[in-house]
């Protein structure tokens, strides 16, 4: 596993060090039921890991997951004080045939 941050090369040798996150894909509320006859319904919205190493976590946040990639924001506090990161520190990752193949 890489660090879902695309300017950086690590490998996830340590997964303690960093932050791994379980994200869910974003989709359209009516898209995420399948609805079985008789039966319950069940939600089929895909989830995945991404991990940030250590340096990049220090820095940055997994805010989503949609058809655009991976969007990482920039921690309130780590520049500047507390404010929205800027559109320059908004990065859409979108990383394919990751750890559960095509994602």
């Amino acid at each position: 596993m890489r660090c879902a941050n695309r300017d950086c090369n690590a490998m996830a040798d340590d997964l303690m060090s960093g932050s791994l996150k379980l994200m869910e894909f974003e989709m359209d509320p009516g898209d995420r039921l399948l609805h079985a006859a008789g039966g319950f319904p069940i939600c089929i919205a895909r989830t995945r890991y991404f991990w940030l190493c250590e340096r990049c976590s220090r820095k940055l946040t997994i805010s989503r997951w949609n058809s655009s990639g991976v969007i990482l924001e920039g921690l309130p506090g780590r520049g500047a004080p507390d404010r929205k990161p800027s559109s320059q520190e908004r990065h859409v990752v979108n990383r394919r045939g990751g750890m559960y193949g095509a994602a």
